[in-house]
């Protein structure tokens, strides 16, 4: 009899269970859904700010959005030359300084730019493009990791500057600072 009365409690407990478990692979099925149609409206939102953010990006002033992102404590002056390949931009600083931006990482520019080998006279009165002096450089990057629209930003002020760089992700500062009077 016990066996009976064992095998009556276990099988309404069974049929709850799966009950219950037919129930949530429901709901998780939902929820998944739902999920996926969040991240499609949340994508639509940003594909229309970006289209925003991109139809107004010929006002944007290509020497003050540099001077911030290398950290605004720079004021540009010009810009004194520019190379697509490899792709750098430089720039006179008020200071007497000069400003470097590359998508180049250091290394990488490091390498793509060419070895002059200028020494004695000739080599002081030509600057290399990032100094003569290593040490004294300063490096920093902003990537599109800090700023939503950065690669948008980006390619405007590479476009408007002549070194079209396109749409990129990173940007590296190369300050090189005033060289010093004799």
């Amino acid at each position: 009899m016990s066996d009976l009365s064992i095998s009556l409690f276990f099988l309404p407990l069974a049929a709850l269970l799966l009950l219950v478990y037919l129930h949530n692979r429901v709901q998780a099925r939902s929820l998944i859904q739902m999920a996926a149609s969040l991240e499609d409206l949340y994508l639509l939102e940003l594909k229309n700010r970006r289209s925003k953010i991109k139809s107004d990006l010929s006002s944007l002033d290509a020497l003050a959005w540099l001077a911030s992102s290398a950290g605004g404590q720079i004021t540009l002056e010009s810009c004194l030359g520019q190379s697509s390949s490899p792709a750098w931009l430089n720039l006179r600083l008020k200071s007497g300084g000069r400003l470097v931006v590359s998508p180049l990482s250091p290394s990488a520019l490091k390498k793509a730019l060419p070895d002059l080998g200028v020494r004695g006279r000739l080599g002081k009165a030509f600057e290399p493009l990032l100094g003569h002096s290593p040490r004294s450089l300063k490096i920093s990057s902003r990537s599109l990791a800090e700023q939503e629209y950065f690669d948008l930003e980006a390619a405007e002020v590479g476009k408007q500057l002549g070194s079209n760089w396109g749409e990129v992700t990173r940007l590296w500062f190369y300050l090189i600072p005033a060289p010093r009077q004799a």
